[in-house]
């Protein structure tokens, strides 16, 4: 497939419609949760669900990230079919035995967390999402893998709009509680992963091959740590905040990740479409200098779209959620910037998977994990939330620098780094000046048209300097007035 930025695009915006509903589903039920659940019980499905998603990737062991690698480095429908059939039985044989077990110690479980086993029914009908949910998401892989946009798109719509009418259902007209968020997921979840298997059917009827399925696990084994170091970046705190503080805090601080996580609704479908696109491409003519353009485009719309997320936290979280859950603005600033930092850096940290060096990630993804604890271990006993906010950010600064320098080492890509870098800085120098300027100040129409100058301030400032290059605001123009421009500077 030719490698260019209107073909990656075009990939994007259709894989976004997928990916904006996953995030959309946990925005849009915000104002549902917390209006009926207490910063307590909101704390609960947190810590429940951050544990599940734990349990989720650990299970992968890599192999998502073997089967993109593979079936996108073959012409063979008969290879790429052997490949899908591998990671669907190395699937269903790690999770039956591994979530039958945790359903059977959910008692266990539920006292190491919350240190009661009042929760262990929760914790049994979460881990049997995972199974749905597992299956569900390989086989939306394989479209992905496949190229297979609208099919994805159509799919994962659909799937979220069943889930969020069963959430709805569940949680506000039959009041189940809690519990009825996961009979939601499974009952959503459950049909759409069988008529994905039908319609990936093609690929899963080769004979399994045992070699084959020993080399995409050795490919994709070191990469769980980096996973498993990202799950700890971004979740561990939560346990340091309901040992040191309570689960209230957890809830408030969980709304608080909610709300930054708005950034990733902005170029949703791209992860889905890079990878595909590197590993098809990256050895044709021109296209290092595509990937170091498409750093360019991604910093740029991510960076000004966090800008705005952090100037306007405290209207966001006014407006979803209810007063109790104010004190959640506090650390939205600070998570969408990390966000931003691991966003970047992970995607674009691509040299490693084309080297095919991923012990890079592993080791990379060790150190990190190692400097959160560290940093949760001191911050969060003294400033909470705040405390946990900062250490996620400064290990996932410490994460991305690592990975991008074992990128170039294996494989060299001309990225612009140092504007790229000084953005950031200008970026989260203007967020805290209005920290300083505005803070503790009641919203109002003059509050929200400072805010409004501010962002304006930091594009002129940015652009002036030309830190933001001036083909990505032609290519913006142009995508509103629904023209093609050739991507790239003129010449």
């Amino acid at each position: 497939m030719h490698f260019s930025i209107k073909n990656l695009v075009k990939s994007s915006a259709v894989y976004s419609i997928g990916q904006w509903a996953t995030i959309f589903l946990g925005v849009i039920l915000i104002p549902v949760y917390t209006r009926i659940f207490s910063p307590g019980d909101y704390g609960v499905i947190d810590l429940i669900g951050t544990t599940t998603l734990f349990l989720v990737m650990a299970l992968q062991l890599g192999m998502d990230d073997a089967v993109t690698r593979f079936f996108c480095d073959t012409e063979s429908e008969e290879e790429k079919a052997r490949i899908a059939t591998a990671a669907a039985a190395f699937k269903l044989l790690t999770y039956i035995p591994v979530l039958c077990a945790g359903i059977l110690l959910s008692k266990e479980i539920s006292s190491l967390i919350f240190g009661t086993a009042a929760h262990a029914r929760l914790i049994a009908w979460s881990l049997a999402t995972v199974f749905t949910t597992g299956f569900y998401v390989l086989f939306l892989h394989l479209l992905r893998c496949r190229f297979k946009t609208v099919s994805f798109a159509v799919v994962s719509s659909l799937q979220f709009l069943a889930q969020l009418l069963m959430t709805v259902y569940f949680v506000v007209c039959l009041r189940t509680g809690i519990v009825g968020i996961y009979w939601a997921s499974i009952i959503s979840m459950g049909p759409f992963a069988i008529l994905l298997l039908f319609l990936n059917g093609s690929y899963m009827k080769a004979r399994l091959n045992g070699s084959l399925l020993k080399t995409m696990f050795l490919f994709g084994i070191p990469t769980v740590p980096s996973s498993i170091a990202y799950w700890f970046m971004q979740n561990l705190d939560k346990y340091f905040i309901n040992y040191y503080r309570d689960i209230d805090e957890v809830g408030v601080y969980g709304i608080g990740y909610k709300a930054g996580m708005v950034l990733l609704m902005v170029t949703a479908g791209f992860n889905m479409a890079w990878g595909p696109y590197v590993y098809s491409s990256f050895n044709k003519p021109g296209a290092r200098q595509t990937m170091a353009r498409t750093l360019n485009y991604y910093n740029s719309i991510m960076t000004t779209v966090a800008v705005g997320i952090a100037l306007f936290a405290v209207e966001l979280i006014q407006i979803f959620t209810t007063p109790q859950y104010y004190g959640a603005a506090r650390v939205v600033g600070i998570v969408v910037f990390g966000l931003l930092i691991y966003q970047v850096t992970d995607y674009f940290c691509v040299g490693i998977g084309i080297a095919k060096k991923m012990h890079i990630r592993m080791w990379s993804g060790l150190i990190a994990v190692a400097t959160n604890c560290l940093l949760n271990w001191l911050l969060i006993p003294p400033y909470g939330m705040v405390g946990a906010a900062w250490a996620t950010l400064i290990s996932y600064a410490v994460y991305g620098a690592i990975v991008m320098i074992g990128s170039e080492v294996s494989f060299h890509i001309p990225y612009a780094y140092m504007p790229n870098l000084v953005l950031w800085l200008i970026g989260g120098g203007i967020v805290a000046l209005e920290r300083l300027w505005l803070s503790g100040l009641p919203v109002s129409p003059a509050t929200i048209g400072l805010k409004a100058v501010l962002l304006v301030a930091f594009f002129l400032l940015t652009f002036g300097l030309k830190l933001i290059p001036s083909y990505v605001i032609r290519a913006a123009v142009d995508a509103i007035k629904g023209r093609d421009r050739k991507s790239g500077p003129r010449k």
